[in-house]
């Protein structure tokens, strides 16, 4: 729903939303839907995605300071204080994205959004998640140094790394003022048509990885849902759009929506 999907493969349409979902609504950036109170405003969407990962970061923090880890360190707090530290920096990056690297091809988004976004990642993404690590019952069940924690960070950091690599492979296929689209390479991309989705998703691993916590998992599980539902349009609009027709290459069939080597996966399962 709130990850965001980059313009560079793909135009947000009148019945079109890791962009982001809102793209599947009925307006675009020229048209918007004839409403009364907070839904007739609009924010630009680098605003709106950048208010809705900084709020996080206080939530966290405050979990943080509430939860006596700052003047009581407990069993388990290195494991606490590690994965607070790539919670926030994972949502530093998120803003920096948002506000010098994204480039949306419809600048605006509905303010009533803002609300959805603030439930999303303020609450679940932030409080609940940081919450769910940092509570004075929580036993961690990694020691720092173990080869588990090791594991833990470097899956998360690559999911960093990679994601971050693909945002910019979006962004330079669509130059500034322009709504060029062309079909991205690399980092993923030959394998999945949503290889940002899919490394947000080795990040999050990594994560639930390390805290192992209940709440870890649903954030994944959700995030994922959602996610998928946004690689699956742009995938169906890439093919549609990359038809081989008036000059415009054709889109890789062997390219899958989100997750690479699943049928493979399957065949194999079946097979045994």
């Amino acid at each position: 729903f709130f990850f965001q999907a980059e313009d560079g493969i793909r135009d947000s349409v009148a019945s079109r939303g890791l962009g982001d979902v809102y793209k599947r609504q009925n307006w675009s950036m020229t048209e918007k839907p004839a409403t009364s109170g907070i839904e007739s405003y609009v924010l630009p969407k680098s605003t709106f995605y950048a208010c809705i990962y900084v709020g996080a970061i206080p939530a966290i923090i405050l979990v943080y300071i509430f939860s006596n880890n700052l003047l009581q360190p407990s069993p388990g707090s290195c494991i606490k204080n590690v994965a607070t530290i790539l919670l926030l920096i994972h949502y530093v990056k998120r803003i920096l994205e948002s506000l010098f690297v994204h480039r949306f091809g419809d600048a605006t988004i509905p303010t009533i959004g803002l609300l959805f976004g603030v439930a999303y990642y303020w609450v679940f993404g932030g409080a609940l998640l940081s919450h769910s690590f940092l509570t004075e019952s929580y036993t961690a069940s990694i020691a720092l140094g173990n080869i588990s924690f090791y594991i833990a960070v470097a899956v998360m950091l690559l999911g960093e790394v990679m994601n971050t690599c693909c945002h910019f492979v979006l962004r330079n296929l669509r130059p500034p003022g322009t709504r060029v689209r062309g079909i991205p390479r690399g980092f993923g991309f030959d394998l999945v048509t949503g290889a940002n989705y899919f490394w947000e998703m080795i990040t999050w691993t990594g994560f639930a990885l390390l805290v192992r916590t209940i709440t870890s998992v649903l954030f994944i599980v959700i995030g994922a849902i959602l996610m998928f539902k946004e690689a699956a349009g742009a995938h169906a609009e890439n093919v549609k759009y990359f038809n081989g027709k008036e000059e415009r290459p054709l889109y890789p069939k062997e390219r899958k929506i989100m997750l690479p080597f699943i049928l493979q996966l399957l065949s194999l399962i079946h097979i045994s």
